[in-house]
This record gives C-alpha cells, sequence and structure tokens, in this order.
C-alpha cells in the first residue's frame, strides 16, 4: 500500500472517531445493556451503534475493506 493510500485511511478513520465525540454521550445517557452468550458476555447499544455506523462508515469509504469484530454479526 502507498503512503499516500495510508495517509488518507489514517485522516479519514481519525474524522470519524472525531465525529463520535457528538454521539457517544446521547448514547451513554440512555445506556441499554443486554447479554449475548451467557449472564457474563455483556453488550450495550453503544457498542452496536458504534459498530453498525463504523461498517457503514467503511462500507461507504472503503468499500474493498472489511470489519473483523468479535460481535459481527450477532
Amino acid at each position: 500500500m502507498e503512503k499516500e493510500q495510508l495517509i488518507f485511511i489514517d485522516d479519514s478513520v481519525r474524522a470519524w472517531l472525531a465525529s463520535l465525540d457528538d454521539i457517544i454521550p446521547a448514547l451513554i445517557d440512555e445506556m441499554v445493556t443486554t447479554t449475548k452468550k451467557n449472564r457474563f458476555d455483556l453488550v450495550t447499544n453503544v457498542d452496536k451503534t458504534i459498530q453498525q455506523r463504523f461498517q457503514q462508515f467503511l462500507t461507504e469509504t472503503f468499500p474493498e475493506h472489511q470489519l473483523f469484530a468479535e460481535g459481527k454479526n450477532q
């Protein structure tokens, strides 16, 4: 991968992360915790929303890339 491509990816991800500053506090105010596999395997609406938004960002900005996540498709 070329240096310019890496810089573009870095800048894009940093901008996306900065956009979370407005979203996360509102999500935390309305936090809901559920379980996945058992009572010790917790997931919150914050986790789900951030993962969904990142998947959307990735699909729109870098369609040739894929998200590899522990809780993907669950």
